[in-house]
């Protein structure tokens, strides 16, 4: 526990809820939310701030999200009541068998993870969705970041052939350079869109 310069008591997470709180990007979040049908059942893979499951329902209260994230805790910005569950779990922990969702949102998660781990979850997040179930996630572009030892990213090519080996469908792959962290990187990006055949 550290303190501000109030002198009041800070938690571990206050200093990432504040950075993560201006996330939600209008463009993104609207062209998640249009593609799901009424009442959709949503994970929130890497929940973090909460920032984007309060995002997604502010403009869409029918849907049932569930956010999941290694420290729950410090998803703040969750409403007090929403229609799904607050779920604290280490993302390689997660086993898709046990939820369907018709959509998955995996932002800034799926980068983290050492390859062996990251292609582990990935098969379990393609299992938890239905025929035509939607999964949008990011990848951090190898190419672009090799030196950048935190991630691990992948080529263009390396997500389509995973995509096709868990039976996803591409619907878009866009790139994008959003700042990354405190120090405000730029980190170039994939934006990936696909849907379960």
């Amino acid at each position: 526990m550290s303190r501000d310069l109030t002198g009041s008591e800070q938690k571990p997470w206050d200093s990432f809820y504040a950075r993560t709180m201006h996330l939600p990007s209008p463009e993104l979040t609207k062209n998640f939310i249009d593609q799901l049908p009424s009442q959709a059942r949503v994970l929130d893979f890497g929940a973090g701030s909460g920032a984007w499951t309060a995002a997604f329902l502010r403009d869409r209260p029918d849907l049932m999200i569930d956010a999941l994230d290694m420290n729950i805790d410090q998803a703040k910005a969750l409403p007090e009541k929403f229609n799904g569950q607050k779920l604290q779990l280490h993302f390689q922990e997660y086993q898709g068998t046990s939820a369907s969702y018709d959509a998955i949102w995996a932002r800034s998660v799926l980068f983290f993870m050492p390859p062996e781990e990251r292609d582990a979850c990935f098969h379990e997040l393609a299992k938890s969705l239905p025929a035509n179930g939607l999964l949008s996630f990011t990848m951090v572009d190898d190419g672009e970041n090799a030196s950048l030892a935190k991630f691990h990213g992948m080529s263009e090519t390396s997500i389509l052939k995973m995509l096709d080996k868990e039976g996803l469908e591409l619907v878009s792959l866009a790139r994008s350079a959003p700042p990354y962290g405190s120090r405000r990187i730029i980190i170039p990006t994939f934006d990936i869109s696909a849907r379960k055949k």
